[in-house]
């Protein structure tokens, strides 16, 4: 959010508003450090984050996430997203509002707290607060009375400073039909698509090139883990899964004691299947409907016994007889798929210069249509479509969105726009003004929306300066 803001803030009228916020909000913030205790995960200016709050928040935003994502968080998407360091660093910009607010006499007091808490529909019994079940509900989502109202003075804090800021957040009638034009007008586009695959058979395929794109390209055509395993399966019937589980389980033991899955097979009178090598993206048929049997067999070294495994309707004991490592095949042992690859990487540059030199020719002067023709190519026109309508344009969203910024002052784009691995080439065929009764009835939203940016923008600024007078230390072990 903060990134979008800043671009933003490049606007004069943010400035100056900017300018007169910082006199208006008098306050000088102490410059004083925190201590380097594990259980202080941060201090701004005096004010220590603890540990127990990092936590609390940390296994907040890791629930949003999982309720986003359906109840399942990928492996490594929290590392690679730096939720930690987000985490910190919105507990670091709560504390520069909060200590904002203060210096500049804006208050939450306990009356207005407790006020808040009993509006909150979770504590209420037959439409009235009740102190009971809200001392129960605390105690079972294991938060203290004292951390609670705490979050919720420092959310009136926040309103009351969005508040404030409010009155600097003034929407011209300009800046409302500006925002009006650019989401209701419509536009008419006509467009050239420049295809990589009629583009294959320009591709020079040479040793050479082969050897030079292959050398760039190597791990991309590692070999996958492989195995070939002798397995056990016991399958679980309706009724009868004790028993799958008593014949597995003695199974196994067998083979622990004999030291042998063949030998432990054959002292219970059972017969091991047998796979090929397989690897990841090709199971063997036995196997392929138990991923997470395949995936263990190829985490095993060779000679290695599985543990007793259980899926969704049976049980497994695998053993390794082979396996083959990940490893990078010579070129003439790939040849044919590195040949495929080279070739659509170079149709799909020749399919983007053939589309960037039309566009330059266009720019030049030279007439759209014309162009197309001698690059093959056909003319296309969208139907009309706005902003609020980009469906309608029967054009992938993010082309569509580059047509939306045309104008009979600018009617060609600067760049060719990509989607999908082909590239396309615009220009404006008509710019429709939308219509002016629509902009009465559509005003009160769009002054709305431009009314929050504007106070987002204006927190922003001033949670920067805040940012740039305080002494801010952070636990690296956090971050």
């Amino acid at each position: 959010m903060l990134d979008f803001l800043r671009r933003k803030a490049q606007s004069p009228y943010i400035q100056a508003t900017i300018v007169i916020i910082i006199i208006v909000f008098v306050f000088w913030l102490p410059k004083m450090g925190g201590n380097g205790s594990p259980d202080v995960v941060a201090t701004v200016n005096n004010d220590q984050i603890g540990l127990r709050e990092y936590q609390r928040t940390y296994e907040q935003t890791v629930a949003q996430y999982r309720d986003q994502l359906g109840g399942a968080i990928p492996p490594g998407l929290l590392e690679s997203l730096g939720l930690k360091r987000q985490v910190v660093r919105q507990l670091i910009e709560e504390r520069l509002v909060l200590q904002g607010a203060a210096a500049s006499g804006i208050r939450a007091g306990k009356p207005e707290v407790q006020a808040a808490i009993q509006q909150m529909e979770s504590f209420k019994e037959e439409g009235i607060f009740n102190l009971d079940r809200y001392k129960k509900l605390l105690a079972s989502s294991r938060l203290s009375a004292k951390d609670f109202e705490g979050g919720i003075r420092t959310d009136l804090l926040k309103r009351k400073v969005m508040g404030h800021l409010a009155q600097y957040a003034h929407v011209s009638e300009a800046e409302a039909r500006d925002r009006f034009s650019r989401t209701y007008d419509k536009v008419r586009v006509r467009y050239a698509v420049f295809e990589p695959a009629d583009f294959t058979r320009a591709v020079a395929v040479t040793d050479e090139a082969l050897q030079k794109y292959y050398d760039t390209a190597k791990e991309r055509y590692k070999t996958e883990p492989q195995a070939k395993v002798r397995f056990l399966s016991f399958p679980r019937t309706a009724g009868a899964e004790d028993a799958a589980f008593k014949a597995a389980s003695e199974a196994y033991e067998a083979i622990i004691l004999a030291g042998s899955l063949d030998k432990g097979a054959a002292a219970k009178q059972l017969t091991p299947q047998q796979t090929d090598f397989f690897s990841q993206t090709a199971p063997p048929p036995a196997l392929a409907a138990y991923p997470e049997v395949v995936n263990t067999a190829l985490t095993l070294k060779q000679g290695e016994l599985s543990s007793l495994l259980e899926t969704r309707d049976s049980y497994c004991i695998l053993f390794v007889t082979e396996r083959r490592e990940p490893a990078i095949p010579p070129l003439a042992q790939v040849r044919d798929k590195v040949t495929r690859d080279f070739t659509a990487e170079k149709a799909k540059e020749l399919a983007k210069q053939a589309a960037e030199a039309m566009l330059a020719a266009v720019k030049g002067g030279k007439d759209f249509n014309a162009e197309a023709t001698a690059a093959r190519k056909a003319v296309r026109e969208s139907a009309p479509y706005s902003r609020a309508s980009v469906e309608a344009s029967g054009l992938p969203a993010a082309v569509a969105g580059a047509g939306l910024d045309l104008s009979e002052k600018s009617p060609l784009p600067n760049t060719v726009q990509a989607d999908n691995g082909r590239y396309y080439l615009l220009q404006l065929a008509e710019r429709r003004p939308a219509a002016e009764e629509l902009f009465a009835e559509k005003r009160p939203e769009l002054t709305a929306i431009l009314q929050q940016e504007k106070r987002l923008l204006l927190l922003n600024a001033w949670v920067e300066h805040l940012e740039n007078r305080a002494k801010i230390t952070t636990n690296s072990q956090y971050l």
